[in-house]
């Protein structure tokens, strides 16, 4: 079981990966409104496993998954365009795939496969969301996914896909992403306190 105590997520200091990132990245890290914290409470939920980040830009969302040196993060930037190149000291390995066609990548389908956590920040057109989490359904996956930007309106139609979903899901926007965070359940195990 995992349990999400709001309270305690703004709590968390994430000074340490503030020297890590670009002077663009950092000033993220300082928002309220941003799903930072979010992420390195849930890395905590886990130990020993995979974690993804899928859509790399300036890896601040990587770094924050990587503050629980106890799994193995992957960022994997769809684009091909690696903008953030300074992960050290933190264990995140970058890997460039095209992460709207996992069912034409074997060893990207086999790293999501074997992941317990993916953060989905990419296109933000819900298209291509929706492919991806069409094929963690069709996978059987039984992670937990953290979408990004569920109420963008800029670029599509996410709070569609968002309200789309079946699975179990919870809006966490309270405690993440200004245009909205929303959690998939696909572990059936969270609990939100």
């Amino acid at each position: 079981m995992y349990s999400l105590y709001k309270k305690d997520i703004k709590k968390i200091d994430l000074s340490p990966v503030f020297n890590l990132l670009p002077v663009k990245a950092n000033k993220y890290l300082h928002k309220d409104r941003e799903h930072y914290k979010l992420l390195h409470y849930i890395s905590n939920w886990f130990e020993g496993e995979t974690l993804l980040d899928i859509g790399t830009f300036l890896g601040a969302s990587a770094l924050s998954l990587a503050l629980n040196k106890k799994n193995t993060v992957y960022t994997i930037d769809y684009k091909q365009k690696f903008k953030a190149k300074k992960f050290h000291p933190y264990p995140v390995i970058p890997i460039a795939y095209d992460a709207t066609s996992l069912d034409e990548n074997e060893k990207f389908q086999e790293l999501v496969s074997k992941s317990k956590f993916i953060l989905l920040d990419i296109t933000h057109n819900g298209k291509d969301e929706m492919k991806f989490y069409k094929a963690l359904c069709d996978l059987k996956w039984t992670g937990v996914l953290l979408l990004d930007d569920i109420y963008l309106k800029r670029l599509g139609n996410m709070k569609k896909f968002w309200e789309s979903i079946e699975e179990t899901k919870y809006d966490l926007t309270d405690v993440g992403h200004w245009s909205g965070s929303g959690l998939v359940d696909f572990s059936n195990q969270i609990k939100i306190i």
